[in-house]
């Protein structure tokens, strides 16, 4: 397990990550962060992280039996409600 992951376990925060890079990787983030108006730290941590959360989002799938797909398809194509009775009847938790 490396630092970075030993550290969101122990629910420490991380204080610095050391990157080694080219000259000229380092010359296109340093101009791309002057060009934002982000210093150097805080364009590559704001672009990374974002990066992250897509690669996240993209493995993220749900699972759903036959059944309760054919329910989920059935509610999505039926009429507009405005409230969620539908889908709770259904057996669909709802995010608190």
């Amino acid at each position: 397990m490396d630092a970075a992951t030993r550290t969101i376990v122990d629910n420490r925060e991380l204080d610095r990550l050391d990157l080694r890079m080219s000259e000229d990787q380092c010359r296109v983030l340093a101009e791309a962060a002057a060009a934002s108006g982000m210093s150097l730290g805080a364009f590559v941590l704001s672009h990374a992280a974002d990066a992250a959360r897509d690669l996240l989002a993209d493995r993220s799938n749900i699972a759903l039996s036959p059944e309760r797909w054919a329910n989920f398809v059935a509610l999505l194509e039926g009429p507009a409600r405005p409230d969620a009775t539908d889908f709770v009847a259904a057996g669909f938790e709802l995010a608190r």
